[in-house]
């Protein structure tokens, strides 16, 4: 059986009802557990009630054996919902057979997957136009990824590998390329996929598989125009399951995010940041921030950074003489050096840097496509030192040969590419 832990139960899941298709597909003894412990925290809701009105309603069934109306209405309540969920099982209750066939009042009744709103939910998932599709169920399938990076950590064994110097590979960054891969695989068939880690053993756990979307996404956004025609084969997918591996394994947890961009015509058009480990206010760790051309972006306020000093955010672990000389040249009050190229975006929109500057042949297509996309929603841009849009396309090369600048809305970029020396714009145009 897939841990308990693991599973996601739509059905039980008062946060997530919008959506039952893990709860049907989930193991049998799964969703018999699930759907119980809902059906009896109605059940005792019942028995609450009939106490609350004052007529127990007791019937003598025999000697010193009593059956009051709480008995019947709770039983009526938990074997109409388990007949009508699992149909085939024989369920056998204390107070005999349950009159079935009269009307239960519907709110004795559980049933989540006949629940209306679950099924509107559903048709609209299914209905909404494709680009859609991608943000709202990538947004799902980021979080999912982001609470199995969460998962390895918990259980110490990271599992690292060295795929090259200064590039390291854990446990995580491959369990959570397989979840998103295999999920945008069995949503979007026609889309090209590619992730850093690179081709993905597609055979996953069940609870990895994630098919459903964001239903608060689809109803309060609406396709723009520029994207109601498109089609499958024209997405090509960038996902990087774990960016900042550095930081991971080193400890900087809340600079951790998972990318997904999306590219329609070479073009970064939609992304998705999650951060597995941003802890809210009120104790509850992750967030989801998403990006779309035309649409805005939504899972963060976006805060404008100080009009009177300016801040820059660079690499922590990847400088060089080439980086520095960009930064001089540009003589920022603070230089702000972390790891991530999605929590460097993050660090412009929550207002802690103007720009984001990096000199440098370091970043790669999944670094930058969904931090772009996501940027660039809400007013920013994002080139490579020289001001150019890096393509997204299928069959470009991997690398971001020459560098990145991310300026956030109201900051000019043309005014800091103007600043860039000659010698760094050179070693920057060698690629």
């Amino acid at each position: 059986l897939t841990p308990l832990k693991y599973l996601i139960l739509r059905n039980i899941d008062k946060r997530n009802r919008d959506n039952i298709a893990m709860a049907s597909s989930a193991p049998l003894v799964m969703r018999l557990v699930g759907s119980s412990i809902k059906i009896a925290h109605r059940a005792g809701n019942i028995i609450r009630d009939v106490m609350r009105r004052g007529d127990l309603g007791i019937v003598e069934k025999g000697k010193d054996d009593l059956q009051t109306e709480a008995d019947r209405s709770a039983q009526r309540c938990i074997v109409a919902s388990l007949s009508k969920l699992f149909p085939n099982a024989t369920i056998i209750g204390e107070e005999g057979p349950s009159d079935l066939n009269r009307l239960t009042p519907l709110k004795y009744l559980i049933l989540r997957n006949i629940d209306k709103r679950n099924r509107d939910n559903i048709a609209m998932a299914s209905s909404a136009p494709l680009v859609m599709r991608l943000v709202g169920s990538s947004i799902k399938i980021a979080h999912r990824a982001g609470n199995i990076i969460r998962d390895v950590m918990r259980r110490g064994d990271l599992g690292i590998v060295e795929k090259g110097k200064d590039d390291l590979q854990t446990e995580a960054d491959r369990s959570a390329q397989r979840c998103i891969v295999a999920s945008l695989s069995k949503l979007f068939p026609n889309a090209t996929i590619i992730g850093e880690e690179g081709p993905s053993d597609l055979n996953v756990p069940e609870d990895w598989l994630i098919t459903e979307s964001n239903i608060d996404f689809l109803e309060k956004h609406k396709c723009p125009d520029a994207f109601v025609n498109l089609k499958e084969s024209d997405v090509v997918i960038w996902v990087d399951p774990l960016d900042g591996t550095s930081e991971y394994t080193q400890g900087f947890l809340e600079r951790v995010t998972v990318l997904i961009g999306i590219a329609v015509n070479e073009r970064a058009v939609g992304g998705i940041i999650h951060q597995p480990y941003y802890e809210h206010d009120t104790g509850d760790i992750g967030r989801t921030i998403w990006g779309l051309h035309g649409c805005g972006t939504g899972g963060i306020l976006p805060v404008e950074p100080p009009s009177d000093r300016f801040l820059v955010t660079t690499t922590r672990s990847h400088s060089n003489s080439i980086v520095q000389s960009a930064l001089d040249a540009i003589s920022p009050d603070e230089v702000l050096r972390v790891g991530g190229a999605g929590y460097k975006v993050l660090q412009l929109l929550e207002g802690k840097a103007h720009a984001y500057v990096f000199a440098s042949a370091g970043c790669k297509k999944w670094d930058t496509c969904a931090p772009e996309a996501v940027l660039e929603a809400n007013g920013g841009t994002l080139t490579d030192m020289l001001g150019r849009h890096y393509q997204y396309g299928k069959d470009v090369s991997f690398p971001n040969s020459s560098g990145v600048l991310g300026t956030v809305a109201g900051v000019s970029h043309d005014d800091i590419l103007a600043k860039i020396p000659d010698n760094v714009k050179q070693a920057m145009s060698m690629y």
